[in-house]
Order: structure tokens, then sequence, then C-alpha cells
């Protein structure tokens, strides 16, 4: 059936390791209906996971718990403080926190 989600991985890796990709996000290029609107994923040259947040904010992803919704991301330029200082994610489906000296963006679906 074309244009259905036969055509959507279960799921995806950047490379051979690291975090799995899957419903709700989907790797740029997938299909639309393969993850929610948002949720795009790409994948760098060195095979790694990154996120794209408003105003052009790019963050490594490290690891996506999905049971807890979380996504522990790094920023690639180590300055992550400095980017999130003027971030509004307002219109997006992420809340970013500081726990345990990691940084978390937590995931709220609607």
């Amino acid at each position: 059936m074309r244009g259905g989600r036969g055509e959507c991985p279960t799921s995806n890796r950047c490379g051979d390791q690291g975090p799995l990709i899957q419903f709700p996000f989907r790797l740029k290029g997938q299909p639309h209906h393969c993850g929610y609107p948002r949720f795009v994923l790409s994948c760098t040259e060195n095979n790694q996971i990154m996120l794209e947040l408003p105003d052009s904010v790019k963050l490594l992803v490290k690891n996506i718990i999905y049971k807890s919704r979380e996504i522990i991301v790094q920023n690639p330029d180590n300055c992550l403080e400095r980017q999130l200082r003027n971030l509004s994610l307002a219109s997006s489906p992420f809340q970013f926190k500081f726990e345990g000296g990691r940084h978390l963006l937590q995931l709220f679906l609607t």
C-alpha cells in the first residue's frame, strides 16, 4: 500500500551505534507521516543524531528514553547555556531542564 506506514521503518540509527530513532521521531527525508511534526532528527557526517530547535539551536542527541519521554542532549560546540539563554520553546513540544549534571529535553505530546 503506497503512502502507508509500511514505508516507515520501525526504528533507525545514525550509524551502527547510538540511540534508536523510532516513532514519534522520524529522520529527515522520510515521509512526513512517519513521525510527528517538529520531531524530525537528522544524522550528521559523524553518524550522530542532531535535533534542531526553534531559533536554529542545534543539539546532539546522546540518548532517547522513550518511556519517560526524555532526550539527553549536548551542544556540539559545548556552549549549551549560551544557546539556550534566548531560546523560546513556547511553540515547541519540548521543555528544557537541567538534572543531575545532564541536559534533558522533555517531550510533551498533546
